[in-house]
């Protein structure tokens, strides 16, 4: 299937990941999700369960980025360009699971 696959507490137990959870962060300019990112990007390690987190990028309500081996590919946004499941779908390095971290205050995410 081409839908993406969102891990949620309610559909998927950390246990059933056999590769690193992908997570797109909504916000990530923000205090909040800048400070998120940064846990997760530069402080990368397995968790005591031992998850890994791949970070595959983040967006504001101006642009979207997709990190690709260290680097940023930025999109700015449009009036024909916006924030959906496509652009994240696209940011993810393969298959699986995708998780989104909702680090804004706004109840269209």
């Amino acid at each position: 299937s081409d839908e993406p696959a969102y891990a949620s507490t309610s559909t998927m137990s950390i246990q059933q990941l056999s590769q690193p959870l992908q997570v797109f962060v909504v916000g990530g300019t923000g205090l909040i999700g800048s400070a998120l990112l940064d846990m997760m990007v530069h402080k990368r390690s397995k968790n005591a369960n031992g998850l890994e987190v791949d970070v595959i990028g983040y967006c504001n309500s101006k642009k979207g980025v997709k990190l690709v081996a260290g680097k940023e590919e930025i999109t700015n946004w449009t009036a024909d360009l916006r924030f959906n499941d496509a652009f994240v779908t696209s940011c993810a390095n393969r298959g699986g699971p995708i998780c989104i971290a909702d680090c804004t205050a706004s109840e269209d995410v």
